[in-house]
């Protein structure tokens, strides 16, 4: 493993480094010794098309350039297409932009900011109809001329449009959207739009590109909705601020590098194994100038952090940990592909998969507290919190278990330590619901002591994925181990009463913005020196 400086800034700008990649002459770099990073903004179409009411949008999101070592952006530009990089499809039809600007943005406080302007922004002087599904839009250069961008300088972006019989791509990332008569034409105003407020909704994919003459290094990750930022808060006050909100841009800030989050809500290994070329995932951050093929300048290093969606995957719909071993070498060879040679892989967090449950099982999917006399053939459990999602708060009394997808799987003891014929047990029953009652069936016998885990299959298959992570498989420079770190400190049985992963609506997603920021900590601890 070799080592490297966090930051440049003992670095005149426009020095170069060997091995550095900088932005073509060919593609018009504004400066010597330009390198050039893309900024997602949120909106990577992940839960997939909607019909904005009247058609009319406005949506603002908080950034943040990191440290450029002292030099300044030498130009940027806005990109946007209408796409679901999930699903890796795009919806066409004409979209008018009516205009996109920056501003100082009022944060009231230092982690909340609700949309609005301490005044009217600055116009970009951008405003066109455009097809975005077949062809991404691609706005001019803005040079220094028309706006100064100020690394370590948090702005708003507002971008107004209107979309009269399209569909746009709906997702669930940091940011605001305002929709309704008028919306759009007040994506210039200081105030945010008279229409109510949607955080965390986001439309279309857009895109922040801009070049800078430092040699600060720049960072692309491959994520699910944890890299992505995803918060799902019914709160307006928590975490508004944009894609700072998310760990890798967090991270990057502290650093000194330029993140581009590929990170995507629902993503498994699956949805970033095909060449780079043909996949959004990685295209979105490819130089238009190279026909969307390559980066302008190729990222120092690239971090893959996934596990969570694929435990799912191998619980419900077939897949083994082969397949998804296979997925990542794939993508080990994909980050080659296109010039990264230093990759760091992420451990998953437990996510719902360790939802604790409250009766007979405990942490973990359940530590098994009846008395197990050398051997049992069934045993009902009541209250189980198996995979699955099921409506309300969950408590004492809900039962996570989703009637479609049974029966389930739970294994006795652990990847680590299995019990020889342990598992897996077949979970039937109900739906879920209050009160409701699950059975675990036992084919054969099966001899544990009392205090053996018992492990929901969802759960069985994420510390299987950890523990192919944690050999370090060959391509990998270290892995970053993010369910030993974080996983203890985020996630407690649901008696305790604690509200870090659960909101008021029952929302699930088990993200806080104060596990983003340990995650964030974990990962610059973690690559520095490697």
């Amino acid at each position: 493993m070799t080592g490297f400086s966090n930051t440049f800034s003992n670095i005149p700008a426009g020095t170069t480094i060997p091995g550095q990649s900088y932005v073509p002459a060919s593609y018009g770099p504004a400066t010597a010794n330009t390198r050039r990073a893309v900024m997602a903004l949120g909106g990577a179409g992940v839960v997939g098309a909607v019909t904005p009411l009247n058609s009319d949008v406005c949506q603002r999101w908080g950034f943040t350039i990191p440290s450029t070592g002292g030099a300044p952006i030498a130009r940027f530009r806005l990109r946007g297409r209408n796409s679901n990089c999930f699903a890796n499809t795009n919806i066409a039809g004409a979209i008018t932009l009516t205009g996109a600007y920056i501003g100082q943005p009022n944060v009231a406080a230092a982690t909340t900011w609700a949309g609005n302007f301490t005044t009217a922004p600055t116009s970009l002087g951008l405003s066109t109809t455009v097809e975005m599904g077949t062809s991404e839009y691609v706005s001019p250069w803005i040079s220094p001329s028309t706006l100064t961008l100020t690394p370590n300088t948090f702005y708003g972006l507002s971008v107004g449009l209107t979309c009269a019989g399209v569909q746009l791509n709906k997702d669930a990332a940091p940011g605001w959207a305002f929709v309704g008569t008028g919306s759009a034409a007040a994506a210039s105003a200081a105030a945010t739009p008279g229409t109510t407020a949607q955080p965390y909704t986001n439309y279309m994919d857009w895109r922040l590109e801009y070049e800078f003459a430092g040699t600060n290094q720049i960072g692309f990750f491959l994520g699910d909705s944890i890299m992505e930022g995803q918060l799902v808060t019914t709160t307006p006050a928590v975490g508004q601020m944009g894609t700072n909100n998310t760990w890798p841009q967090q991270a990057a800030l502290r650093l000194g590098h330029h993140a581009m989050n590929g990170g995507l809500g629902f993503a498994w290994s699956s949805n970033f194994a095909a060449a780079p070329a043909t996949v959004l995932a990685y295209s979105r951050f490819f130089a238009p100038e190279s026909g969307n093929t390559t980066f302008a300048s190729t990222p120092d290093y690239g971090c893959i952090a996934l596990g969570v969606n694929d435990a799912l995957y191998m619980e419900f719909f077939g897949q083994t940990i082969a397949n998804v071993q296979t997925n990542f070498q794939s993508m080990y060879a994909n980050f080659g592909t296109i010039g990264i040679q230093r990759i760091y892989q992420c451990t998953a967090t437990q996510g719902i998969t360790g939802i604790p449950a409250a009766n007979s099982l405990t942490a973990q999917s359940g530590q098994l507290s009846t008395a197990l006399a050398g051997a049992f053939v069934a045993i009902t459990v009541a209250n189980v919190r198996g995979p699955g999602y099921a409506t309300g708060q969950p408590g004492a009394a809900a039962c996570w278990f989703q009637g479609t997808q049974s029966p389930t799987r739970c294994y006795v003891g652990t990847p680590n330590n299995p019990v020889a014929g342990g598992g897996p047990l077949t979970i039937t029953g109900a739906a879920g619901g209050s009160g409701s009652t699950l059975t675990l069936t036992v084919a054969g016998t099966i001899t544990a002591p009392v205090g053996t885990p018992v492990l929901t299959g969802w759960e069985y298959n994420r510390e299987n994925i950890n523990l192919y992570i944690r050999n370090l498989p060959p391509g990998i420079q270290a892995v970053i181990d993010f369910d030993a770190d974080v996983t203890s400190q985020f996630y407690y049985p649901s008696s305790t009463g604690r509200t870090e992963y659960y909101n008021n609506s029952g929302e699930n997603h088990p993200t806080t913005p104060a596990m983003y920021g340990l995650m964030a900590s974990r990962f610059v601890n973690g690559i520095i020196g490697n």
